[in-house]
């Protein structure tokens, strides 16, 4: 359960890490690197995920598959919701 909860919050927080993470690699890259923004938004969400595998590894808790599971909830849980209930929102 702890694995799904941090996968889960790993996945919702992908979109508010993006610009720390962007501004990490700029700092970090002497570089141009050139990545679209979808690949870029999938570095976040790898990124994310694995910060969220290393706090279950030290905690001594969890396995891969909830936290996936909860990963991908945390970042497409509501387009998906909104798309079953019929409530709009963007198109799967």
């Amino acid at each position: 359960m702890f694995g799904f909860l941090v996968g889960l919050i790993a996945g919702g927080t992908t979109p508010f890490a993006a610009p720390h993470i962007r501004k990490a690699l700029e700092n970090i890259l002497t570089q141009d690197v050139t990545m679209s923004d979808a690949e870029f938004g999938t570095f976040c969400y790898a990124v994310m995920l694995i910060l969220g595998g290393i706090l279950v590894l030290f905690a001594g808790s969890g396995t891969p598959l909830p936290m996936a599971l909860g990963g991908f909830l945390g970042m497409f849980g509501k387009r998906i919701y909104n798309t079953v209930s019929k409530k709009g929102g963007p198109a799967l």
